[in-house]
C-alpha cells in the first residue's frame, strides 16, 4: 500500500531519522539547493542563484556539500557556513555531477566540452584547495569512446560506475541514444561493462556495503528503479507504477532507497522499502500546503 507521510511518521523511516537531508527544491521559479540537518528540521537553502542547481551530494563527513549549476559547472559549500565557491571553467570546458571521493577534500566530476561542432565528456578528479578561498586542481580520471556520464563512488573510493552512452545511426532508420553501465577499479585501472542493451541505464548507486549498484533504466519503457547484485550481476525491478523514476540513492540503512518521481509533470521525493512494496513520499516542508513544494535530486547520509 502506497502512503504519504510527513517523515519521523512512519516505521520505513525510523532507522534513517538522524540522517542528513539534501534535495532541489523549485522556489519562485528556480531549483535551489537544500540542506535538512534531521528530518523534520526547517530545511536550509544553499549556494547562490546564478542558475537552477541539482545533483547535490554531501562529503562524507558531511561538513561540505556539493551541488551542479545547469550549463555552468559544480559549487562546493561550507555546510556550517553555509558559503559557496564555484569550479572555475577549463579552457571551454565545465565540470558538472560532483561525488565525493573517499577523501573529503576529493571530487569526480564530468568534464563537459559543448560547442557547434561536437559535445564531448570526460570523467576528472577536482582536488579542493586548503580552504574554499583558494581554487583547487583538475587532474583527468578516464577517457572513453562516447560521453561518460553520472559517476557513481562506493564507500571505500575502491571502484567508480559510470554510464557511458553511445550515438547510434541505420542508414534509412530512427537515430538512438544507448548508455550502458561501466565499472572503474580505480586501484587496478580496469573497467568493464556492467550492463548492455538498447536503452538508457542511468544514475547508478552503490550501497554503503559495496554489495549492490541501484539505478534507473528505461528498458521496459518509462524509466523504473533497479537494483544488480554486483557479484553475481543478477538485475531485478524495484518499482513500479506510473510516472518515470530516477535518482535513485541509498538511505544510511541500506534498507531503502531514495527515488525522483514525475507525477503528472511534478517532481516528488519518494522512499521505497527493498523487502516489501512499502512507498513513502518524502515533505521536507512539511505537509501543510494544498500544493506540496516540488523537489528532486535527494540523498540521504
Amino acid at each position: 500500500m502506497v502512503r504519504a507521510l510527513v517523515l519521523l511518521a512512519a516505521c520505513l523511516w525510523c532507522a534513517n531519522a538522524a540522517a542528513d537531508f539534501v534535495f532541489t527544491a523549485l522556489v519562485d521559479g528556480q531549483w535551489r539547493t537544500h540542506h535538512q540537518k534531521t528530518a523534520g528540521a526547517k530545511p536550509v537553502p544553499l549556494g547562490d542563484k546564478s542558475g537552477d542547481h541539482g545533483a547535490p551530494i554531501l562529503s562524507p563527513d558531511k561538513s561540505r556539500l556539493a551541488y551542479e549549476i545547469a550549463g555552468k559547472g559544480t559549487a562546493i559549500c561550507q555546510v556550517a557556513a553555509a558559503t559557496c565557491r564555484a569550479v572555475a571553467a577549463d579552457g571551454g570546458f565545465f565540470s558538472v555531477r560532483p561525488v565525493w571521493l573517499a577523501a573529503d577534500d576529493q571530487l569526480a566530476m564530468v568534464r563537459y566540452q559543448v560547442d557547434s561542432k561536437r559535445e564531448d565528456s570526460s570523467l576528472v578528479v577536482y582536488r579542493m584547495g586548503p580552504d574554499l578561498r583558494q581554487p583547487g586542481q583538475l587532474r583527468p580520471l578516464l577517457d572513453q569512446t562516447g560521453n561518460q556520464d553520472y559517476p557513481a563512488v562506493s564507500s571505500d573510493g575502491r571502484y567508480l560506475a559510470y554510464s557511458s552512452a553511445q550515438l547510434i545511426t541505420v542508414h534509412r532508420a530512427a537515430t538512438r541514444v544507448t548508455q550502458a553501465l561501466w565499472q572503474l577499479d580505480r586501484s587496478s585501472g580496469i573497467t568493464r561493462p556492467l550492463t548492455q542493451g538498447n536503452w538508457q541505464d542511468i544514475h547508478a548507486a552503490f550501497s554503503g556495503n559495496g554489495r549492490w549498484l541501484s539505478f534507473a533504466s528505461n528498458r521496459d519503457g518509462q524509466f523504473e528503479i533497479y537494483l544488480m547484485n554486483l557479484a553475481s550481476g543478477a538485475i531485478r525491478r524495484l518499482t513500479d507504477g506510473p510516472g518515470p523514476k530516477t535518482w535513485p540513492r541509498w538511505l544510511p540503512s541500506d534498507r531503502e532507497i531514495s527515488y525522483t518521481r514525475v507525477n503528472q509533470g511534478r517532481y516528488e521525493i519518494w522512499v521505497q522499502a527493498l523487502d516489501s512494496d512499502e512507498t513513502l513520499q518524502v515533505f521536507p516542508f512539511g505537509r501543510t500546503e494544498a500544493d506540496p513544494v516540488q523537489i528532486r535530486d535527494g540523498e540521504f547520509r
